[in-house]
């Protein structure tokens, strides 16, 4: 009985030193891959991607963004970026979350296609927010090998005329 405890005993440790360690290093789980540096570009309060295409510059990287179409609750539109700077092999993917601050919309991102060196374009339907607010902020999301760089553009949706 004795010789079936040890057994028992020594098997929990080496499952509790496992747990120990896996739980300690976490950088095999896939979200941890993610880049490390969040390069944050600044933009104007003042570009309305709405009405204009709004660029963002951080070094020789430039990232510009615009709805070409007018933004409308609940229907489809056109969401196109540009990049400049950035070596082509080096972007993994583009993707915009549209968020609204102080609210919880759910989750409302479109990862983009690659039409042409450095263009990028997708589609995307935003749900109307019951308290009426129309303010949101496209967060669009550049991912490198080795960085992750995003710029915040603001703009208001409307209701369908």
């Amino acid at each position: 009985m004795t010789k079936y405890l040890k057994i028992i005993s020594i098997t929990l440790l080496i499952m509790v030193v496992a747990v120990g360690l896996i739980a300690g290093n976490t950088d095999w789980l896939e979200f941890n891959n993610q880049p490390k540096n969040t390069v944050l570009f600044p933009t104007s309060v003042k570009c309305d991607p709405n009405k204009q295409i709004c660029e963002s510059v951080q070094g020789k990287n430039k990232i510009s963004f615009a709805l070409p179409q007018m933004a409308l609750y609940l229907e489809p539109f056109s969401v196109n970026v540009n990049t400049q700077g950035f070596p082509a092999e080096n972007i993994e993917s583009i993707s915009v979350n549209f968020v609204m601050s102080g609210m919880n919309m759910g989750v409302n991102q479109v990862v983009l296609s690659q039409t042409a060196r450095g263009r990028w374009n997708g589609t995307m339907r935003l749900p109307v927010c019951v308290s009426g607010r129309k303010d949101w902020q496209a967060e669009v999301s550049v991912i490198t090998q080795a960085n992750h760089y995003l710029a915040k553009y603001n703009f208001a949706i409307v209701s369908k005329p």
